[in-house]
């Protein structure tokens, strides 16, 4: 994942959960915000014999702050060295 003036301190990461219960979520990566070379994300975690599907998705979780309007690009690559 690689950024570009993302403005807010709330930023892109992946976050690995439970679909059919979001509030389950096992794992995220570190936020990635304002301007950054490319870092890989990498996450470990096991499940349980009560889950059947994981979820992975990006996510950018709005900003608490007053200044909360989100700007900036963020790239992400399935290059793996």
């Amino acid at each position: 994942m690689r950024a570009d003036g993302v403005t807010t301190h709330s930023g892109a990461r992946f976050q690995v959960l439970d679909p059919y219960d979001a509030s389950k979520e096992f794992l995220a990566t570190d936020n990635v915000i304002g301007t950054s070379a490319w870092t890989e994300q990498r996450l470990a975690f096991k499940t349980t014999a009560d889950n059947h599907l994981l979820l992975m998705r990006i996510a950018w979780p709005p900003s608490g702050k007053f200044d909360n309007k989100i700007a900036g690009t963020v790239w992400i690559d399935d290059d793996v060295p």
